[in-house]
């Protein structure tokens, strides 16, 4: 009887033990986003006018509007279990030009580098991956030293600071299970190769060498599609550049909308 008595206090205290050590860590974590210089400017509201666009099937979206209504427009749209947020950086700064950014559109479980495996274990990952997208798991409810770590391993880099982390965190963790299982199971079956001959716009394609779901080799693949494109690959940058490289990418947008819509109407000019 002693004996289970010794070993019921040892468990206690090795649970409470445990418990202070997570709530260290996740004290340690909230104190590192508080310092991070970032996290003002990712926290300060974007102050959009909410819209409802309709597609081409008749489903309804969320849209907001940024910037002078006589302005030019750049359409952002962000990916899977992401928000608008997602371009807090490029928001109020025109489609003429495309800019696909950490995009793939084939293979993405395939060529996803979440875990490297290969032969019979990768073409178990492959059909593990595409059961795991579309099921509605519920999600944390908050920021926690584990949920935080995932998604920098998946979505960031180790360079990333601990508001973007943060940041990215909130964002997915605002996305319905219904949903992101949803656009999951779309993504999971996801084959748009042949419907990039469509594009014959200037395009810019950006992608991340670190970038674990989306890989540069999408981004290749994509390039040597198209006929007018400039490919950009972002060094020590995960699968979140408009946050992790905000300014390179604000500055390919700048550049993008210059060449298309600055000078068009500049040779319009000169010819009237």
């Amino acid at each position: 009887m002693a004996r289970k008595h010794l070993l019921g206090a040892a468990a206690t205290l090795a649970l409470g033990g445990a418990a202070m050590g997570w709530r260290a860590c996740e004290r340690a974590d909230e104190r590192a986003v508080a310092a991070d210089p970032e996290q003002a400017a990712l926290g300060r509201p974007l102050g959009g006018i909410p819209v409802a666009v309709e597609s081409g099937d008749g489903t309804v979206l969320h849209a907001e509007l940024f910037g002078p209504p006589d302005r030019p427009t750049i359409v952002l749209i962000h990916g899977w279990v992401c928000s608008l947020e997602l371009w807090h950086y490029q928001i109020a700064e025109r489609l003429a030009g495309v800019m696909l950014v950490n995009v793939g559109v084939e293979r993405l479980i395939a060529e996803a580098r979440i875990v490297i495996t290969a032969g019979a274990l990768s073409r178990l990952e492959q059909l593990v991956g595409s059961r795991m997208l579309d099921l509605p798991l519920p999600a944390p409810r908050r920021l926690s030293p584990v949920v935080s770590r995932v998604v920098r391993y998946v979505a960031l880099t180790k360079e990333a600071g601990p508001a973007q982390v943060a940041f990215c965190v909130r964002m997915f963790l605002g996305c319905r299970p219904d949903v992101r299982a949803a656009f999951g199971a779309t993504l999971a079956g996801l084959d748009l190769l042949p419907a990039l001959d469509a594009l014959v716009v200037p395009t810019v394609v950006v992608a991340g060498e670190l970038d674990r779901l989306t890989p540069p080799v999408h981004a290749r693949a994509i390039a040597g599609a198209l006929p007018d494109v400039h490919l950009v690959e972002l060094a020590a940058t995960g699968h979140t550049s408009p946050l992790e490289a905000h300014s390179e990418v604000t500055g390919l947008l700048r550049t993008l909308a210059d060449r298309v819509l600055v000078a068009p109407r500049d040779s319009l000019a000169a010819d009237g």
